[in-house]
């Protein structure tokens, strides 16, 4: 019996002392950032998926436990298709060896609103679970170019731009560690992502060397929802506690 008082003695303890990391009137700040690569070279036939956030906030614990502030996100995707379009001999020799190569990339910079609960489970470790809403600005450019690895010509036969807006929201479970007293570690696991984008405003387009632009009405809102825990859509980041 005395051992479970002492337990549950020395467990308060710990608690206490975990909880007054995290209480109210503080002020929080975190960056957090995430690049993924598979590995792919846009030379290869096949796909290359490169993906790219950052983000920065800045909160304050309106009550123990949670966090409500504002932050800025810079958002990066970048998807290239590689395929063998053709290929030329003469006299045995290969000549002309050319590949196909689409490309889209699209750059995006969203303010946001977002609220977080931490719960401690140790003096430094802890979890916590973040809510973020988040809308702006961004740029889709599309292009299109034939490569002759033999010749060691590029063309591009097609460009496009066009801009517009995305807005979506983030369900992030969390991990974090505190390394003294004020600042530490997490990972944000992500996993619940709604976001939309409607492209509109002016497109410019190239289409073997003749210029165009124009303005356009805004098009349909594409929408994606997705849970995905992939190791790939995780952040790491620091956090500080004043």
């Amino acid at each position: 019996m005395k051992k479970i008082v002492l337990l549950l003695f020395v467990f308060l303890v710990f608690q206490q002392s975990a909880n007054c990391q995290y209480s109210k009137g503080k002020f929080y700040i975190e960056a957090t950032y995430n690049y993924f690569d598979n590995g792919k070279m846009v030379n290869d036939e096949g796909t290359q998926e490169i993906t790219s956030t950052f983000s920065t906030n800045v909160g304050y614990f309106v009550v123990d436990h949670l966090v409500v502030g504002i932050g800025l996100n810079y958002h990066y995707w970048f998807n290239s298709q590689t395929y063998l379009e053709c290929t030329s001999t003469q006299g045995g020799v290969v000549i002309d060896k050319i590949y196909f190569i689409n490309s889209d990339m699209i750059k995006g910079v969203s303010p946001s609103v977002f609220v977080k609960y931490i719960y401690p489970v140790t003096p430094r470790l802890g979890v916590s679970i973040m809510a973020k809403s988040f809308m702006g600005k961004l740029t889709d450019h599309t292009y299109q170019s034939e490569k002759d690895i033999i010749q060691g010509t590029n063309n591009i036969v097609f460009t496009q731009s066009m801009d517009g807006n995305y807005k979506g929201v983030l369900l992030s479970p969390e991990l974090r560690y505190l390394i003294k007293k004020q600042l530490g570690l997490q990972l944000n696991f992500n996993g619940l992502n709604i976001v939309s984008m409607c492209m509109s405003s002016k497109v410019n387009t190239v289409l073997s060397g003749m210029f165009q632009s124009t303005d356009l009405s805004p098009t349909a809102t594409n929408k994606a929802t997705g849970i995905d825990f992939a190791p790939k859509n995780w952040t790491l980041g620091v956090f500080l506690l004043l």
